[in-house]
């Protein structure tokens, strides 16, 4: 399939219940998000620039690969980024089993809050493909459902990484959430993207922030 990016995120998932495409604000602020981690080295790479720009972010983490990156999870958290739920495995969930995703969804969150000592309650399914036969009774658990607005592409192995970031310039609007992957499998162009486009837009005025659940659309 054939898309061209930066690729807007279909309206049509406002059709979900408490699901979130964008936040409410009135200043110019857009949410950066990160899906697949973590992944050494890449996370810690990633760490690394938005120290630099000073610039807050939220990382939907896969509870697999947490796992096996305790102590990097950990320090995404203590550097003052959010840690949301990608699930445990990366797998489409539109009609899976409802009973097993359930319970995967919750064991998820019960280990990533075992190593992190504190709650957690904003999920992205993986693929963004919404678990359509449980969804009702994940937001029973608390769990807060946020998509994103615009999809970069940095897991394009051919992406023109410079050209997204120019198109996306023209596009975004305040209360756009941006979605890049730490865990992708095209690091080369993850890593021309991210740096590129935090330049880009704190240049041109915009912030980065974390919303609360208030802001939420």
């Amino acid at each position: 399939m054939n898309l061209h990016y930066p690729l807007r995120f279909s309206r049509w998932y406002k059709l979900l219940p408490s699901l979130s495409l964008t936040f409410t604000t009135t200043k110019k602020e857009l949410w950066l998000t990160f899906d697949d981690g973590p992944v050494s080295p890449e996370t810690n790479w990633t760490l690394e620039t938005l120290a630099k720009f000073n610039v807050p972010a939220t990382f939907f983490v896969l509870t697999e690969r947490a796992i096996g990156e305790r102590k990097l999870l950990r320090e995404i958290s203590a550097q003052g980024h959010e840690i949301a739920l990608h699930s445990w495995h990366h797998r489409r969930q539109l009609f899976a089993n409802h009973h097993q995703i359930f319970s995967e969804w919750i064991d998820s969150r019960n280990r990533i809050e075992n190593i992190l000592g504190k709650k957690i309650n904003r999920f992205r399914p993986p693929y963004a493909v919404p678990p359509l036969l449980c969804w009702s009774k994940l937001l029973n658990e608390g769990l807060k459902p946020v998509y994103l607005t615009w999809m970069v592409g940095d897991y394009v192995p051919d992406l023109d990484a410079t050209g997204v970031v120019k198109q996306l310039r023209k596009k975004v609007e305040q209360g756009n959430i941006l979605l890049l992957h730490d865990g992708g499998p095209a690091p080369h162009i993850f890593r021309t993207i991210l740096p590129d486009l935090l330049t880009q837009f704190t240049n041109d005025g915009w912030q980065f922030i974390i919303p609360t659940d208030q802001q939420l659309l």
